[in-house]
């Protein structure tokens, strides 16, 4: 019985370790990860005004590539026009290095950004 609970709680204990993934916010400019990582940068968006964030500046071939760019509307909001929400970018760290991302939130057709947030990656 003993080894059971002991056994499950390992796996459990395990597999959330794995699991987490490093999160991080437009407050945080410079962000360390290790190699291999999966991390994320979640920025406060409203792409019901027309504005999204860009990555002007694309990673590094080879040190970092994007997994997945999201937009999810803020949980309080749903169903309520206008409603704000957070774009949701995943990257993976692929090899050790630094990395400069540069973001500007703007609307498609338009050269001017209205915000502009940078992260310094430090890949260990």
């Amino acid at each position: 019985m003993y080894k059971i609970a002991f056994l499950s709680f390992f796996c459990l204990t395990v597999f959330n370790v794995i699991a987490q993934e490093k999160n991080f916010t437009e407050n945080d400019s410079v962000i360390t990860v290790k190699e291999n990582d999966e991390f994320t940068i979640t920025l406060d968006a409203n792409h019901s005004t027309g504005y999204r964030w860009f990555l002007e500046v694309e990673p590094i071939s080879g040190l970092i590539t994007v997994e997945e760019d999201r937009y999810v509307i803020n949980e309080e909001e749903k169903g309520i026009d206008g409603a704000g929400g957070k774009e949701i970018w995943r990257f993976k760290a692929k090899t050790v290095g630094v990395v400069m991302l540069k973001f500007t939130y703007k609307r498609s057709r338009e050269d001017d950004h209205v915000s502009l947030r940078e992260f310094q990656i430090n890949i260990e």
